[in-house]
């Protein structure tokens, strides 16, 4: 499928290379970031690292459930090229707040958090926790 315009990427999270965002969207099928640039402001760029969120969850938020520590593949060269993820299928960061999946995408210096994005169909599993 082609993706004309893959411009968007440059004015969306300055953070995070328009590269790897095109590479992302490209691995998931271009369903969590939309080639428009709809979607991708349900996102939230942080500089908090997957160890942050894991440490988050267990001390801090309501309810975390289990965790998967993911790769989501960008080439057929499943194990050495990828983005390192994580996600929860279930969560709530507080009392009050609607239960649904949260993903966070690594993408180096800085990380894409995904509420209600849930990465299973996307990755191969690294780790449970």
């Amino acid at each position: 499928m082609y993706h004309g315009n893959t411009r968007i990427f440059e004015n969306h999270a300055p953070e995070i290379s328009a590269g790897n965002l095109r590479r992302f969207a490209h691995a998931t099928g271009w369903e969590l970031i939309d080639e428009d640039g709809t979607e991708f402001g349900n996102n939230v760029t942080t500089a908090e690292t997957i160890d942050d969120f894991i440490s988050s969850a267990a001390n801090h938020w309501n309810e975390c459930g289990t965790h998967y520590r993911v790769l989501i593949p960008t080439s057929a060269d499943v194990g050495n090229d990828g983005f390192p993820a994580i996600y929860w299928p279930r969560m709530q960061m507080r009392k009050g707040d609607p239960r649904g999946p949260l993903s966070v995408v690594d993408f180096g210096d800085y990380r894409l958090a995904m509420k209600d994005t849930d990465l299973h169909g996307f990755c191969f599993p690294t780790e449970k926790g």
